[in-house]
């Protein structure tokens, strides 16, 4: 199977962007007074879900004539939307393709003329194109502390790993790659499993300011390139708030300050 990171078209918002002025977006009026700026509209991120999507099915869908099931394993919570996203594209794919027939195949028995020039015990049958079959799986991995990611990720989720991951491609589906040390740690998590292949899909690859640990993690597949600023929305949030918000926002010191956690 091909290296998908020479497939991977995200797309790049450089340092020097200017994000979008809130009051140009409806936002839910209790959010309003904690967002700076939307960063990326709602439309603009599902557009990018729809090209991910294709780029993925036809990775792991066009390599065979008998596609594997793909396991598209749901980093809760903050990839909730995401994922129904990725997921709901990737079925549509497969609709598509069902209903595209791939070719017409023709077979005979007792040919011969009858009265009305026909072929008798002929039929002709139409072969359709293969799905790419789909599971989910759904685990939770914890690195983050108000703003800053903590360096200790707890994983926890899957009864039977063994069983739901073993000899499965499988892609990991999560919300932001930003220093890297979650993901690092979730993939030597599924080694013991014995995976056939393992890729992430993000919606967002964080690049880090000068003086900060780079990124040790590239993502297969990734929606965005983004500047380093902690952006809430999407599902994404600051210690349990803003999830709610269909835009990808950037989140203001009023916002930290308020609900700012203690260790």
């Amino acid at each position: 199977m091909e290296d998908a990171h020479r497939s991977s078209s995200g797309l790049i918002i450089p340092d020097e962007a200017v994000p979008y002025p809130v009051q140009s977006f409806s936002i839910p009026e209790h959010h309003a007074e904690h967002i700076e700026s939307i960063l990326i509209p709602e439309g603009l991120i599902r557009d990018r879900a729809t090209c991910l999507a294709r780029e993925i099915f036809h990775l792991y869908a066009s390599s065979s004539s008998n596609p594997e099931a793909l396991v598209l394993v749901c980093v809760l919570k903050s990839a909730f939307k995401f994922f129904c996203a990725l997921q709901c594209e990737l079925e549509n794919l497969n609709a598509e393709v069902a209903r595209q027939p791939s070719g017409l195949s023709t077979s005979a028995s007792n040919v011969g003329e009858s009265n009305l020039g026909t072929s008798s015990g002929s039929h002709t049958s139409t072969t359709f194109k293969p799905v790419l079959p789909l599971m989910f799986e759904f685990i939770r991995v914890k690195s983050y502390l108000n703003t800053s990611s903590t360096g200790s990720v707890q994983i926890h989720g899957v009864v039977n790993p063994m069983e739901a991951f073993g000899d499965k491609n499988v892609l990991i589906v999560e919300d932001m790659i930003d220093s890297g040390r979650t993901m690092v740690a979730l993939l030597e998590h599924m080694n013991q499993y014995r995976t056939k292949s393992i890729r992430v899909a993000s919606l967002l690859w964080k690049r880090l300011q000068p003086g900060k640990v780079p990124s040790s993690f590239r993502p297969h597949f990734y929606g965005f390139q983004i500047p380093d600023r902690f952006v809430i929305g999407f599902g994404m949030d600051y210690n349990e708030k803003f999830r709610d918000l269909n835009h990808l926002c950037v989140i203001n010191q009023h916002g930290i300050d308020k609900y700012k956690a203690t260790a």
